[in-house]
């Protein structure tokens, strides 16, 4: 079990409540000082076994001296008057059904809101506390300990609500009470505690947007998996996200139901969530989730050129991501999408089944690790797979845009097709060049061929993946390609903690960053890469070896050179780990994430 102490004032903060929530414990207990110490709630737990049969145990302190404990239902606890909270625990798996504590409310109250949802949810045991110590201390469920020390006046946390908070809280329960032979008794105790309630409740009508909105800072989230493209890549990466979110408290539900549904997906239309997200899922495009009144965050990982049809008529609450700031660009200019960003996915360190991988600048491994590095069986690997090259294009015109592309490689695709066409004298814009993306497509299996022909004609072996490659041609080279079996992501994810190089052939993003890259780091082998304006801004060959496409006949000479220096590859991997777990983890990219989404809920954010 986890135990935070916070201060009357950190107690008030659902930011600074949200933050404990992660770590691998399966209890998170909080204790608001010095009303109640986390030593005295840990005793009271050790000594009462069965209270890990609730979701969660409740410290409060009551006006009335005869308040008695026991299991408490959200009806109880919204009825109960003037209740100061002093301490809980809750099981973490509770946040998975109820998402993290509030930050959109002003005046406090956060920790009693999020026990009100919880006990829609869940079950709670209440043990009466006694505030003052003028006061006989009750026991708490027979043990004696005192949990509360001498101290401040008794503020019941309702009595702090400002005008959104209780407006809110109204907003939210009183559908669920509205019915109950216990609303009179509701009404009553709310008319007392806050007597501005009609004032409140008119405000509510007024600002009913607002409410909504502040609902989704904890509604849950809705990932939808997306296809199974690249041995389940994108599963992986929706599978990813959805646990480092749960992890940071957000409630999360994972679909794989990629292709839409509608039977099944109609359960969305039945109460809000916070935002939806598709990894390359052409179902956002339907219409189904264009009626739908939520903001959805879209991950695309190609050329925007590729889903031209699918980024016609987007919906105004399309989010696109992309892992190229080049696309990004492109689909604010091309296709007037107003919030098209460059997000790229994160990577991960393997780990080994049972064991779990320490965040650290160790990134998976430890010292011994890193003595172990020039041990590491496989010199060279490409987890990727392998394209023929077709001999020629369908008509003339888009020969010659492949012949300038293949002579032009640091050209992005639009700008290429600009740069042909003027020189040709034809008047097809960047847009146009969404009908020949089968030529990009064409261009790009020419320069992974190109770099492999390169590094196996000189002799250098590379470790190949997938039935892909016996379509490789029986060149001079070929003896020097080690064809193994196609791997699963996990399986790719060891296989780059054995090797001491990586290399990557990027799919024409000129302005990107991959998770092939950042898994190579994540696991400490050294990414040889051709370069973009992304990677030569942010890293540099004290962590990477970038080269260019125009200078591929060097490359075999670096490479050999990287090979005969111990110490320098030795550093590189170190430090390529280090940056990786830093900054480059599914974690870290989850909570960027995750902070974008907040601000957008907060700021012009739709509700459903």
């Amino acid at each position: 079990m986890k135990i935070v102490e916070l201060t009357s004032k950190e107690w008030l903060d659902g930011n600074r409540l949200n933050q404990a929530i992660r770590g691998p414990e399966e209890y998170l207990a909080y204790a608001r000082i010095p009303h109640a110490t986390g030593k005295e709630i840990q005793e009271v737990l050790e000594a009462n076994p069965f209270l890990t049969e609730y979701d969660a145990v409740i410290f409060g302190a009551f006006e009335e001296e005869t308040m008695e404990g026991g299991e408490i239902t959200q009806m109880d606890f919204l009825a109960i008057p003037q209740v100061e909270l002093v301490g809980f625990c809750v099981a973490k798996s509770i946040f998975q059904k109820v998402g993290p504590f509030q930050t959109g409310i002003a005046g406090g109250g956060t920790e009693y809101e999020f026990l009100c949802r919880l006990l829609g949810e869940g079950r709670a045991f209440l043990i009466p506390c006694a505030l003052d110590q003028k006061k006989e201390h009750q026991e708490s469920i027979e043990s004696s300990t005192e949990l509360l020390e001498e101290g401040t006046k008794q503020v019941a946390a309702r009595q702090e609500i400002s005008k959104e908070y209780a407006g809110y809280l109204w907003k939210i329960y009183y559908e669920i009470y509205k019915e109950s032979p216990h609303l009179s008794l509701l009404l009553e105790q709310w008319l007392r505690i806050c007597p501005q309630l009609l004032e409140q409740m008119e405000y509510v009508t007024e600002h009913e947007d607002e409410f909504l909105r502040l609902r989704r800072l904890t509604a849950p989230w809705f990932i939808i998996m997306g296809d199974q493209t690249c041995y389940g890549v994108l599963h992986t990466f929706a599978k990813r996200l959805g646990e480092e979110l749960m992890a940071y408290g957000e409630s999360v539900v994972l679909s794989d139901n990629s292709l839409g549904n509608y039977r099944d997906l109609s359960q969305l239309m039945e109460k809000p969530y916070k935002a939806i997200v598709g990894f390359q899922s052409p179902v956002l495009s339907k219409d189904f989730f264009k009626r739908m009144n939520v903001d959805q965050y879209l991950f695309y990982f190609d050329n925007p050129l590729f889903f031209h049809d699918l980024f016609h008529e987007l919906s105004p609450k399309i989010h696109i991501l992309q892992q190229d700031g080049d696309y990004a660009r492109y689909g604010r200019d091309y296709y007037g999408i107003k919030d098209s960003i460059h997000f790229f996915p994160g990577g991960d360190a393997w780990k080994e089944p049972g064991k779990s991988v320490p965040k650290s600048s160790q990134g998976a491994f430890g010292e011994e690790e890193d003595q172990k590095f020039l041990e590491r069986p496989l010199d060279l690997v490409f987890i990727g797979s392998y394209h023929p090259v077709k001999e020629r294009m369908a008509s003339d015109f888009e020969q010659g845009y492949y012949d300038y592309m293949i002579a032009h490689p640091q050209e992005t695709f639009e700008v290429g097709c600009v740069g042909y066409t003027s020189k040709e004298g034809e008047k097809i814009s960047a847009f146009d060049l969404t009908q020949y993306y089968p030529v990009c497509k064409e261009v790009v299996a020419y320069y992974r061929h190109k770099v492999m022909e390169t590094l196996l004609a000189s002799g250098i072996e590379v470790h190949v993946y997938g039935d892909s490659w016996k379509d490789y041609p029986d060149t001079k080279g070929r003896k020097n390609l080690v064809i193994h079996p196609a791997l699963s992501v996990e399986e790719s994810l060891h296989t780059l903690s054995l090797c001491k190089c990586s290399l990557n052939v990027m799919t024409w993003h000129k302005n990107g960053m991959t998770e092939r890259i950042a898994n190579s780091m994540a696991n400490g082998a050294i990414c040889i890469t051709d370069e973009t304006t992304y990677l030569k801004f942010h890293f540099d060959e004290e962590c990477m070896l970038q080269f260019s496409l125009e200078d591929l006949e060097s490359l075999p000479g670096r490479i050999r050179n990287l090979f005969e220096d111990a110490p320098r590859m030795e550093a590189m991997s170190k430090r390529a780990r280090e940056i990786a777990m830093k900054e480059y983890t599914w974690e870290k990219r989850s909570l960027l994430l995750l902070e974008k989404v907040n601000q957008d809920v907060k700021f012009g954010g739709s509700e459903g």
